[in-house]
């Protein structure tokens, strides 16, 4: 049973990188189009 929970403990610790480094490429990307100058444009 232990070896089950320390399993899934690492599983969700890993799922949890995944998504800060997704978050951070997106945050990276952000900065990068912003930097050149692009983005959304807002029709009126």
């Amino acid at each position: 049973m232990i070896d089950l929970i320390d399993t899934q403990r690492t599983r969700f610790v890993a799922q949890q990188n995944v998504v800060a480094a997704q978050a951070e490429l997106l945050k990276d990307f952000v900065s990068l189009q912003k930097s050149l100058g692009l983005g959304w444009r807002v029709e009126r």
